[in-house]
């Protein structure tokens, strides 16, 4: 199995891209949306600075890191993907734990998973030669090399997650080549869901209404008003999510996540469900379609805890989900934590049904 697999590192976004657009995405298609979201905002962030785009205090597209597991017995077809930033680990000051995700592995073969824990730990060749196959698009191996390094340095900070199996083969090879802890522990465990129609949507009867979201706002609409408090009443929310989580320490500013979701709000993505007294109570977003399937996913959900048990959430994340559809989704994914049953019977009564396989997971090492 030596030198069956190369791990290449794209230079950036739209290299990465254009390798996946092809049988890998359409193979993983939901598996792989993560990182089709991801992919999609880089692009868009990269044609943007490409234009003359003010760069502001943002870091720079450069701190993605972007990795590609070709199969050189199949004609280096890709085979496997990652992507970390630590662009977003600089922001978190490089906390161990810290608040945001770490390097991600998407669906690939178990050895695969191997073989990019070797070239990312340097116990193997990446990026070059493999059974002396020369990898025509291998990126320069200087840059090859940093990419690796920002990865493994991820790795050690934050653990690993993604795909289940593959975030587990990965994180066992790790841990047999001494290049971390010597053990590790599920953190956090998802069950995909998936809904491949508009017509498999269930709206329950629920008191309230949606916000209109601004883009469908007309002129005079009285909620335009109200969007700083309902941006701070979001920002409050995900403070609250996070402190669920049992990860308050690692949450970020109340002014951080307002920046985070004041444009997610303002373009249309996110549901906020309003009581009968026009008081937001539940809310939920979702990330425009992405990848070659056009598939959206529908994240975050939270409703505080005083509002629970009153159908908001349902009505919330199908009004959400309806959203998706009507801006161009042919299908809609969620991932739900495996152990909150509430949650995961809710995705189910709306319509929405597990992706066999789909299963996603954090580890950290111990």
């Amino acid at each position: 199995m030596a030198g069956r697999y190369v791990v290449e590192a794209p230079p950036h976004a739209k290299a990465t891209q254009a390798a996946l657009d092809s049988g890998y995405f359409v193979a993983n298609a939901s598996t792989t949306n993560v990182l089709a979201t991801e992919l999609a905002t880089a692009c868009a962030r990269q044609d943007a600075l490409a234009g003359g785009a003010d760069e502001g205090s943002r870091p720079p597209t450069a701190l993605n890191v972007w990795l590609l597991v070709r199969d050189a017995s199949a004609g280096l077809a890709v085979v496997g993907a990652a992507f970390y930033s630590d662009a977003a680990a600089a922001l978190a000051g490089g906390r161990p734990g810290g608040s945001r995700p770490p390097p991600y592995l998407c669906p690939m073969p178990p050895d695969a998973a191997r073989a990019l824990a070797d070239a990312v730990f340097g116990s193997a060749p990446s990026a070059g030669d493999a059974d002396g196959t020369d990898l025509a698009r291998a990126s320069n191996r200087d840059d090859s090399a940093t990419a690796l390094r920002r990865f493994a340095g991820g790795v050690h900070a934050f653990g690993v997650a993604g795909a289940a199996a593959a975030a587990t083969d990965f994180a066992r090879r790790c841990c047999e080549i001494g290049a971390v802890l010597p053990a590790f522990r599920v953190e956090t465990s998802l069950t995909l869901y998936q809904m491949s129609s508009p017509a498999l949507l269930q709206a329950p009867a629920c008191a309230g209404k949606p916000r209109t979201p601004p883009p469908q706002r007309r002129e005079g609409d009285g909620d335009a008003d109200r969007d700083d408090e309902v941006l701070d009443w979001i920002a409050r929310c995900m403070r609250g999510f996070h402190d669920e989580l049992q990860r308050p320490g690692e949450s970020p500013s109340h002014s951080a996540f307002k920046t985070s979701f004041g444009p997610r709000l303002s373009g249309g993505l996110i549901t906020v469900w309003l009581d009968d007294t026009g008081a937001p109570v539940s809310l939920a977003g979702f990330r425009p379609a992405a990848g070659p399937a056009a598939i959206s996913r529908v994240g975050p959900v939270y409703t505080p805890p005083e509002q629970r048990r009153k159908r908001y959430a349902a009505a919330t994340v199908a009004n959400c989900t309806r959203m998706a559809f009507e801006c161009g989704a042919r299908s809609v994914i969620l991932y739900a934590d495996t152990n909150d049953l509430g949650a995961n019977e809710l995705y189910t009564k709306v319509g929405f049904q597990v992706v066999d396989g789909g299963n996603a997971v954090e580890l950290q090492f111990v």
